[in-house]
């Protein structure tokens, strides 16, 4: 996702840090950050609150990735616009994305 966004760094799990932000190429997207999250080590939603995720969302051309959303699923119903995007690994190791809007937004 970061790659196809252009973000401008080579893109890192951010597993131990939680957080990763990048800055996206000027393109054809009116994305200019990506906020990626990985919630695996979340054990409830309030854990998110030190990161600043509301604040984030309230900046224009910002888009958040967040892995492990079950993790989070209270604080996701809360969002304005949730957009669920599926990646899963086929036997010839291409890779399958299927997206799924949140029909409430």
């Amino acid at each position: 996702l970061a790659k196809k966004l252009g973000a401008k760094d080579h893109p890192r799990s951010p597993t131990f840090s939680l957080v990763r932000t990048y800055q996206l190429k000027a393109k054809s997207y009116p994305l200019s950050r990506l906020v990626h999250v990985d919630a695996y080590r979340i054990e409830k939603p309030e854990d998110l609150l030190p990161l600043n995720l509301e604040e984030e969302l309230q900046e224009p051309e910002t888009i958040i990735a967040l892995e492990w959303p079950e993790n989070v699923e209270p604080w996701l119903k809360k969002q304005p616009s949730v957009i669920e995007c599926k990646i899963s690994v086929k036997e010839n190791q291409e890779r399958e994305v299927s997206w799924l809007s949140d029909a409430s937004s």
